[in-house]
């Protein structure tokens, strides 16, 4: 398109600039793709994807197209004077105008340099027609008169939007689009359509011509523009017609078109092309993201009431496990007093009163055997026999329920299988109505797997599992830190008794009984001394574990919560919410690009000084449907 720069141009801090400029842009254009490769299975992501595939090439050929000329295309309804303001661009009539034929523009017309090289438009030499000119304006420019969109063939004919697809072929290649329309027909819907079609990705100047003849509707046009999300800084108001007949009297031109040509061959063409194709690049990215973000929003409900509907079935089915939990453990207190007690002899060795308690244990074992001891007679004995037998049996039934309380079978938890599956049809109806079947069907593997009794069974073995460890390290954790505070103080409160006891008869027996010659105490003493003993040490038990256990079954239960809520979701709503985390990873990926794109705009800067219209990505729900 045009000749290569020298090795001296390539050194220039300028030259660097603009290679690193082009590198940074590459990997922004390298970053949308990827995102939109790697997006999950989430139909506004498929519809993103599908947006980013259509328009990647177009940006792949603005970002290529970088070192060329600037590619100007001119378009508008039928007799607006597209040809004629070329004309009056170039200084010699070299397109048909719509006195020498109606409709004036049937193939594109191409006004370039001698030295250009037009085959990157895609189009063979017999469906265009190509004006070579030796002029300074096309010097870094080049001037395509496009087909007139609101003129098509007769109805039914092969050809009857010939006109219009022409132009779509040619728009895309194009850098900056002039707009042409009179006074009249600058609210043409066709024209506006495809103005809004290609509007991402390219600025825009817009012309208003027949100056001669007309009324200024400039500031109308503007509130049109504006409407469908233009910013518009400036209308140039043009009679071309004039600016030709001045070239041919050698007269200047008026002000505006001087301005207006001014514009186009030393503004855009000349200083600020790098600029022009540098900012095409960001706003149609710009562009796509708004797209893709307005997809995104536009979705965004329907997958929060899903994480909602997940969360209150899982809450639901949990909350009917805890409570059946709830009412095992309340009934597993001796067995939670034996580990207790466990961990305490562990700690506390063999001290006194570590000792006393397992006496104590074994006493209360031995209890009902007692009266067997005292038996008489067979009956006696057959009496106290069953009586012992039904204590002990009694006794290892409810050390077995114990057990069985921290380790209770699948159809003990509280719910069914069919409870779940019930569950998992109300979400999978949400996840429809949040597009995300697709994404579930992936992350599955496309295979439905169904909660059955044995998924209640793994999760009752794994319950089974985490609650025995976690009664050992709370046991353990609760003797560690509290009872090693109060074991010396009930020591010592233990031995008082045993001590003041062991130090009464001595002083009866060495020294009332010896030296005074009094009577020696009775046996009622030392059993009614024992008997308190026992009492005080059974007290000094029971306050110890009231101690140990305060909290302990809070805290079991909220270990259930948590065993619970990880493996119901296993079966419930594992892969909705894998779907919906990964949803959530990929759009944090949408904003960081936009961050880099936001930096990269602030970098280039605004393009308001050269009086180019430009689409406002947040306006992108405006465009047409079909873009």
């Amino acid at each position: 398109m045009s000749s290569q720069p020298s090795r001296a141009e390539l050194l220039t801090p300028e030259a660097w600039q603009e290679a690193s400029q082009l590198a940074d842009f590459a990997g922004l254009i390298d970053q949308l793709h990827r995102w939109g490769a790697e997006a999950p299975a989430w139909q506004p992501y498929v519809r993103a994807r599908g947006l980013i595939e259509r328009f990647e090439p177009e940006l792949r050929k603005i970002q290529l197209r970088s070192d060329g000329v600037l590619v100007v295309g001119f378009i508008g309804g039928t007799g607006v004077g597209k040809s004629t303001l070329i004309n009056a661009l170039v200084g010699e009539c070299v397109c048909r105008a719509s006195n020498q034929q109606r409709p004036t523009t049937t193939r594109p017309e191409i006004v370039c340099a001698p030295n250009v090289d037009v085959e990157f438009l895609g189009f063979p030499e017999e469906q265009i027609i190509v004006h070579r000119r030796d002029l300074p304006l096309l010097k870094n420019m080049l001037l395509i008169d496009c087909p007139d969109p609101d003129t098509q063939e007769q109805a039914g004919s092969d050809d009857a939007n010939r006109n219009r697809d022409i132009m779509r072929r040619v728009l895309p290649h194009c850098d900056v689009m002039v707009l042409v329309a009179t006074g009249q027909k600058y609210r043409s819907q066709i024209v506006t359509e495809e103005l809004l079609r290609h509007a991402p990705g390219r600025c825009t100047v817009f012309v208003q011509s027949h100056a001669d003849r007309e009324e200024d509707t400039r500031r109308h046009w503007q509130q049109t523009l504006a409407a469908v999300g233009f910013e518009v800084p400036r209308i140039f108001r043009l009679d071309s017609e004039a600016a030709i007949n001045a070239h041919a009297q050698h007269q200047p031109a008026e002000d505006e078109f001087q301005q207006f040509a001014t514009l186009l061959q030393h503004q855009l063409a000349s200083r600020a092309r790098h600029r022009i194709q540098r900012a095409n690049v960001l706003g149609l990215c710009g562009w796509l993201i708004s797209r893709i973000r307005e997809f995104i929003d536009d979705a965004t409900p329907k997958l929060l009431e899903l994480e909602r509907s997940i969360a209150a079935e899982q809450l639901s089915l949990q909350q009917a496990i805890r409570t059946r939990l709830a009412q095992h453990l309340s009934g597993a207190g001796n067995l939670w007093r034996a580990k207790l007690l466990e961990q305490v002899y562990a700690k506390w060795g063999w001290g006194l009163l570590a000792s006393f308690f397992r006496l104590l244990n074994g006493l209360t074992g031995l209890l009902v055997w007692i009266p067997l001891a005292r038996a008489r007679t067979i009956t006696q004995l057959t009496v106290a026999g069953a009586v012992a037998a039904a204590g002990t049996a009694k006794t290892l039934v409810d050390q077995y329920r114990d057990e069985r309380s921290l380790n209770p079978t699948g159809s003990e938890l509280g719910i069914s299988a069919v409870d779940v599956a019930q569950a998992r049809s109300v979400l999978e109806g949400y996840a429809i109505a949040a597009q995300l079947d697709a994404g579930i069907e992936t992350q599955r593997g496309a295979r439905r797997d169904r909660f059955t009794q044995q998924t209640l069974d793994d999760l009752a073995a794994r319950l089974q599992r985490r609650l025995d460890d976690a009664v050992v390290e709370e046991t353990r954790r609760r003797v560690a830190q509290r009872a090693g505070k109060v074991h010396w103080l009930m020591e010592l409160v233990f031995v008082m008794l045993p001590a003041y006891l062991v130090g009464r008869l001595g002083y009866n027996f060495f020294y009332e009984h010896l030296w005074l010659q009094k009577p020696l105490m009775d046996w009622n003493f030392i059993l009614y001394g024992a008997a308190w003993v026992v009492v005080i040490g059974w007290l000094l038990r029971s306050g110890l574990l009231m101690i140990l256990s305060a909290g302990l079954k809070r805290r079991l239960m909220h270990v259930v919560d948590q065993i619970v809520a990880d493996n119901l979701m296993i079966g419930l709503a594992a892969d909705m919410t894998a779907v919906v985390d990964q949803i959530r990873v990929h759009d944090q990926r949408l904003l960081r690009v936009q961050a880099d794109l936001a930096g990269f705009q602030r970098e280039l800067g605004k393009l308001s000084d050269l009086n180019v219209g430009l689409m406002v990505p947040q306006r992108a729900s405006e465009v047409a449907a079909s873009s």
